[in-house]
């Protein structure tokens, strides 16, 4: 029972605001519920007036027809009873579908509501939280494990809640009416729905948990296999993301089977049951010696109630099943909404345009930085001053922390000890300012499946890209010619990851984006690394003829790439073992 309330408490905790709305859904079940209700005792009258015209509820009729003025014949009467029932069966058949629609609208706007929050949570995640875990991960709860939640879970929460309140009208009808037929209608009912739910609870909520741990495995084995198809066709290695995908996809296919066919169980069960009982009520009826004229409403009563109440109890045998399924969703859910709403975002400003602030420096004192569960720190007491206009250079072998460094200075982590600072004050107070200021041009440019205009102006909708702007950063950084002799221009899709490009084209698409988004501060980390030394070294040229009007910091593994900077740090195990000028570091290493 503890466990079912705590399940319940995440539910509702997860609806968050949304919660207001709940009581206005109660409401109209409960309409519903009285519609249901009124049209299911109508029946008795209504079959009353068939068999046993001149019965007693025909008398009650003629008599409170006759209160208000109305002096009909019995052939009307029928009419007129017939003719209400239909109107409130329509009525309620229209209820019904408003409820429906008001359920699901909620639902929906339950899952924007969650999808968006922690999409913009993820985004504002501390970088060193967000690197803890796989990409595929964040994905799959935005796209999956969010709608499992307001699909399944969610529904089939507030349809119980809707079942239930139908169930006790119409018991309270049939306690009123003959309660020991109820008796054995309820023995019947809840005798089904507790053995069901006894036989299949554990089996469901283990399904549920199957379901999304080979989604998981199943989603991130595709991002992989797809991502790096080129070195994984070269390697041969195909079977091996295939065989994932594979065995993941079967085992989900086959908890997806059980589960569903679990929760479709109750439906063919329940309606043996009613039934069942139907025909056991006449047998005690008839037995009982009564006759037909007495027992038929009773049993037509009954009939239709066991008809409605079939449906509803299925439905809360269903709702309960899916419930169970959901669980491991909702455990989920609960625990990322919990952790992302303690998080004290610092630059939650997603939306809002950066004002740019002049830079005049950006320096690193005494700097310390380890990361969680590491044995060695990443970078020991490091001091940089980098001023405006100036050109510095970080060299270093991989892993001896230059990437971690740049890291630093980007404002994605935060130094264990010593300060960072942006124009002399500290970058968590000024970190809007940076990177209103900043541009990362890593070895890897970030392009998407768009054309070259709104790569270039990442951000900005089409119809507000600034085309003189957008010309002038094309010119800046040396597109012209490329970007002519494509057929459709600045309009050129460049497909996924910039696949039409060349290296080199891809890494002046990252620096024309830096120039279009008014960046002073331009970091290189590494982005001509992976070019041959023609065009690496034309490429750092003509970044080189920016010096004095932006501010470069080039990170690099060869030293002869940094050759034209003001200053070269050399960065091994996480300390600056030397600096100076490219002279003197040339002599240095000699």
């Amino acid at each position: 029972m503890n466990q079912i309330k705590i399940y319940a408490h995440k539910i509702i905790y997860l609806i968050g605001n949304g919660k207001r709305k709940v009581p206005l859904l109660i409401v109209f079940f409960l309409i519903s519920s009285i519609l249901d209700l009124i049209g299911i005792g109508m029946i008795i009258p209504f079959v009353s007036l068939i068999i046993s015209p001149e019965g007693v509820i025909t008398e009650k009729l003629y008599t409170i027809l006759s209160f208000f003025g109305f002096d009909i014949s019995y052939k009307n009467l029928v009419l007129l009873v017939g003719l209400s029932l239909l109107v409130l069966f329509s009525l309620k058949a229209f209820t019904a579908i408003l409820v429906n629609k008001k359920i699901l609208y909620f639902c929906f706007s339950q899952g924007i509501y969650i999808r968006t929050f922690l999409m913009k949570s993820y985004q504002d995640l501390p970088y060193i939280d967000f690197l803890q875990r796989n990409s595929s991960e964040y994905i799959y709860n935005i796209q999956h494990v969010v709608e499992l939640y307001y699909r399944e879970v969610l529904q089939s929460f507030l349809k119980l809640i809707s079942e239930l309140l139908v169930f006790f009208f119409i018991v309270l009808l049939l306690i009123w009416y003959d309660p020991k037929a109820l008796g054995l209608l309820l023995i019947l009912v809840f005798g089904s729905i507790y053995l069901f739910d006894l036989i299949f609870k554990r089996n469901l909520g283990l399904y549920g948990e199957q379901i999304n741990h080979y989604s998981v495995k199943m989603v991130k084995a595709i991002a992989e296999g797809i991502d790096g198809l080129k070195e994984i066709r070269i390697l041969n290695k195909e079977a091996f993301f295939y065989k994932i995908v594979e065995e993941s996809a079967k085992k989900h296919a086959k908890a997806s089977t059980s589960s569903e066919i679990i929760s479709n169980l109750p439906r063919y069960f329940l309606e043996a049951v009613l039934i069942y009982f139907v025909v056991i009520l006449s047998f005690i009826a008839i037995l009982s010696n009564n006759s037909i004229d007495t027992i038929l409403p009773t049993i037509s009563l009954f009939a239709v109630a066991s008809l409605r109440l079939s449906p509803s109890a299925n439905s809360i045998i269903n709702s309960i099943s899916r419930i169970r399924i959901g669980k491991n969703s909702v455990d989920l859910l609960y625990k990322d909404m919990k952790l992302l709403k303690a998080f004290n975002f610092k630059d939650s400003h997603i939306g809002e345009e950066l004002i740019p602030e002049k830079f005049s420096s950006l320096e690193l004192f005494s700097v310390n930085f380890s990361f969680p569960n590491s044995k060695r720190p990443a970078l020991n007491n490091i001091s940089i001053k980098i001023n405006s206009g100036e050109a510095i250079g970080i060299m270093g072998s991989s892993g001896s922390g230059k990437s971690t460094l740049i890291d630093l200075m980007l404002g994605l982590l935060e130094p264990e000890s010593g300060k960072i600072y942006f124009n002399e004050n500290p970058i968590n107070k000024k970190y809007r300012d940076l990177k209103s200021q900043i541009a990362y041009l890593p070895q890897q440019v970030f392009i998407i499946d768009d054309t070259i205009a709104n790569n270039i102006a990442l951000g900005v909708d089409s119809n507000k890209i600034d085309l003189q702007k957008l010309n002038m950063s094309i010119n800046k950084a040396q597109l012209t010619q490329a970007i002519n002799e494509m057929a459709e221009g600045i309009d050129t899709i460049l497909g996924e990851k910039g696949v039409r490009l060349s290296g080199g084209e891809r890494q002046r698409i990252s620096l024309a984006r830096a120039f279009y988004h008014d960046k002073n501060i331009l970091i290189m980390d590494e982005s001509t690394s992976a070019l041959d030394t023609a065009v690496e070294s034309q490429i750092v040229e003509e970044v080189m003829t920016l010096k004095k009007d932006k501010t470069l910091v080039l990170i690099a593994h060869r030293l002869s790439t940094l050759k034209h900077c003001d200053c070269i740090y050399q960065i091994e195990n996480g300390n600056i073992i030397r600096f100076g000028s490219y002279e003197k570091m040339v002599l240095k290493n000699i």
